[in-house]
C-alpha cells in the first residue's frame, strides 16, 4: 500500500512540474506581449531587438509552447538544452560584438565607459 502512495505522489509531482512550467512560460509571454511595467518593456524590447517590428511573434510562440507543455505534460520533442543554450550564447556574443564595434566597455561598477572618447578625463 505504501508503494502505491509514493508512486502516486511522484506522478502528481511530475504533472505539477509541467503545469508550473507552462504557467510561468505563458505568464512571461503575456507580460512581454503587453509591454507594461519594466519587466514587460524589457522583454518586449528584447523580442524587438531580435525580430524588429514583428516583436510580438516570440511571446505568441511562448504562449503556444506553454499551452502545449500544459496539455501534453511533456516538453516538445525537438526542445532540448542545446536548442535553448545555443541561441542564448549567440545573443550574448552578438551583444559583445556590438559593444566592441561601438567602442563601449562595461566598467568594474557595471557602468558603461567609452574606450575611445575624445573627452579628457577630469
Amino acid at each position: 500500500m505504501a508503494k502505491r502512495k509514493r508512486k502516486k505522489k511522484a506522478a502528481f509531482a511530475a504533472v505539477l512540474k509541467y503545469e508550473i512550467y507552462g504557467i510561468v512560460l505563458m505568464t512571461l509571454s503575456v507580460i512581454a506581449l503587453s509591454g507594461e511595467a519594466p519587466v514587460g518593456r524589457s522583454l518586449s524590447k528584447m523580442s524587438g531587438y531580435l525580430l524588429g517590428k514583428y516583436y510580438f511573434i516570440i511571446p505568441l510562440i511562448g504562449i503556444y509552447y506553454g499551452l502545449m507543455v500544459m496539455i501534453h505534460r511533456k516538453w516538445p520533442k525537438r526542445w532540448n538544452s542545446r536548442r535553448t543554450g545555443s541561441p542564448s550564447s549567440d545573443i550574448v556574443a552578438h551583444f559583445n560584438e556590438q559593444h566592441r564595434r561601438l567602442g563601449v566597455q562595461v566598467g568594474p561598477n557595471r557602468t558603461i565607459e567609452c574606450i575611445e572618447c575624445d573627452e579628457p578625463d577630469t
